[in-house]
């Protein structure tokens, strides 16, 4: 995209070139701002991956602990 800007700029004389270089920096401000924003997407997402592992690890392990309570609890009434 720049280099099409330049070639653009050299191809146009006066308030042309002006308008080119105004308009080729606002492209270059509003990539730079997207590229931000996905910086800020990304980390967000790998925030909420984070979030569900933790919590599938805690669903595991109150399965877990539930098998053992009943294990207990069908070893208690054997003895019983």
């Amino acid at each position: 995209m720049q280099e099409e800007a330049a070639s653009l700029v050299a191809a146009y004389a006066g308030d042309k070139q002006t308008d080119i270089r105004e308009r080729e920096q606002e492209v270059v401000d509003a990539w730079k701002n997207l590229q931000e924003l996905v910086g800020v997407r990304k980390s967000n997402l790998f925030d909420a991956l984070d979030l569900y592992r933790f919590f599938a690890m805690v669903l595991d392990l109150t399965m877990w602990m539930d098998d053992i309570l009943q294990i207990g609890r069908a070893s208690c009434r054997e003895r019983v």
